[in-house]
């Protein structure tokens, strides 16, 4: 969903009280509420520092721009979008991310930096990785974009950083190449970027038609993971395993023209609960259902994206994995299917101080059409 939707020119109209408007339809259209860091930052963000960027000429006036984009069902929002029509004429869209960080640390975290938020030196993921899994997601499960063809360019603005050299290091070489990050005084090459993909504007329609497309894989991705599995035996269903799986296969696609469905398995340890629900995670996207794999802690959700992508060869798998708190905001049935792992681990709210939210269980059973609950 877009917080805020405009053309170019009305953009830089809007730009000297941008913070204000973004807040009012942030609130209004995401049901959040805005704390003051936020709305500073959009501010800074928006009406300093892309304001200047945008006022070039290059950039047609009837680009589209949108602000603070959820997708549907996501717990992410898309700082700055822009879209029109490259030089070839095919549709195309600029992601870019915006941070005010300034002073900017080695992490020990693979794709990682650490730099101060929140009052603290915290690791945070790297610009450009952050900038790319968004256009990468967006690749994969907007149906607008893969059944079209839109181009999708990324990069990540670092305004106030003043020095790059930790986060355009050797390391982060992988993603730089693809989405690149610029800093305090690089907005000729940032508008080099933009120029390059956004040749000419259409309003607002492709921003739209990406807003209002249905959410779910690609063929190509429902191929590779409906397939991945195949000859591995760790991954290998027996007796019981078998039945629960399928119970769950057809739950979740009566669910999609039928009644919500909330499923409950019961094992103790060893019992393989966890390889029933990679397997179901499989199967479903495998038909193009939209599935994800929850668990509350983060090291079940690493171990099986360390298997995978072994098999399946690419950090896209990523995608298919959550947290229980993801789905705070999220809209009702906005997935086909969520598998939750260690739902005896579950809690009641969520966020860093268990502020957010008001029972992960509701949420996850409000945000698909089928739960199922591993405990």
């Amino acid at each position: 969903m877009l917080a805020y939707l405009a053309t170019k020119d009305q953009f830089l109209l809007d730009a000297p009280t941008i913070e204000d408007k973004v807040r009012a339809e942030v609130k209004r259209k995401l049901g959040h509420n805005v704390g003051e860091p936020e709305y500073i930052s959009w501010r800074n963000s928006l009406g300093n520092a892309m304001a200047n960027v945008m006022h070039a000429d290059v950039i047609p006036g009837d680009a589209g721009v949108a602000i603070e984009y959820r997708v549907n069902g996501r717990a992410f929002r898309i700082d700055f979008m822009l879209s029109g029509k490259n030089s070839s004429g095919e549709e195309s869209l600029v992601i870019i991310e915006l941070k005010q960080w300034t002073d900017i640390e080695f992490s020990d975290l693979a794709e990682h930096v650490r730099t101060y938020v929140g009052g603290g030196l915290r690791d945070q993921t790297h610009p450009s990785y952050q900038a790319w899994s968004y256009s990468s997601h967006l690749k994969m499960y907007n149906e607008y974009i893969y059944s079209n063809d839109v181009s999708v360019a990324a990069c990540a603005y670092l305004h106030n950083c003043m020095d790059s050299a930790v986060v355009n290091e050797s390391r982060y070489e992988e993603k730089l190449r693809e989405v690149p990050v610029f800093i305090k005084g690089q907005g000729p090459e940032l508008l080099a970027l933009i120029s390059k993909n956004i040749a000419e504007g259409t309003g607002t329609a492709l921003l739209e038609r990406i807003d209002n497309a249905v959410i779910r894989p690609s063929q190509q991705l429902a191929d590779s993971v409906g397939s991945m599995l195949k000859g591995h035996e760790e991954f290998v269903l027996l007796d019981e395993q078998k039945t629960v799986l399928e119970k769950i296969v057809k739950a979740s696609k009566d669910s999609i023209t039928g009644q919500k469905r909330v499923i409950v398995v019961n094992g103790g340890p060893g019992t393989g609960k966890s390889v029933i629900s990679i397997n179901a995670l499989a199967r479903l996207t495998g038909e193009r259902l939209n599935a994800r794999y929850v668990t509350p802690n983060a090291a079940p959700r690493a171990v099986f994206e360390s298997k995978l992508k072994k098999i399946f060869g690419k950090a896209e798998i990523r995608h298919l994995f959550s947290g229980s708190g993801s789905f705070t905001e999220s809209e009702a049935e906005s997935f086909d299917t969520l598998i939750v792992d260690e739902a005896h681990r579950l809690k009641m709210k969520s966020g860093m101080f268990r502020n957010l939210g008001e029972s992960q269980i509701k949420e996850i059973i409000k945000s698909a059409h089928t739960s199922v609950f591993f405990y």
